[in-house]
């Protein structure tokens, strides 16, 4: 039998996927739905909820974040409040990860 390291810390992996037309994207830009999702992220982090997130090298592969949270219910809410899902833009997954290595960033 394997014995795993224990588990250091539980995060949460916020997967975000484009779920809309680049086109969307352009109007939410307009709207000022793109500033409504930025000072959402913000606020997370501020809230240190938000440990790490952005967009992959490619917009079409959508984008990955961090969160901290007590429970996955939790995390699983700061994903489906976030205004880009809300308004049908990006789709979120959350799945709970446990830490068992780590290193300094």
């Amino acid at each position: 039998m394997i014995t795993l390291p224990p588990v250091k810390r539980t995060l949460y992996v916020e997967r975000l996927e484009m779920a809309a037309a680049p086109a969307a994207f352009e109007q939410a830009a307009r709207s000022g739905l793109v500033k409504q999702e930025l000072d959402y992220s913000k606020a997370l982090v501020e809230a240190g909820k938000l440990v790490l997130g952005g967009d992959f090298e490619d917009p079409v592969h959508g984008g990955l974040a961090l969160l901290k949270a007590a429970t996955l219910a939790e995390a699983r809410e700061l994903s489906a409040t976030r205004p880009f899902v809300r308004a049908g833009l990006v789709r979120s997954s959350v799945l709970e990860w446990q830490v068992r290595y780590e290193s300094p960033l």
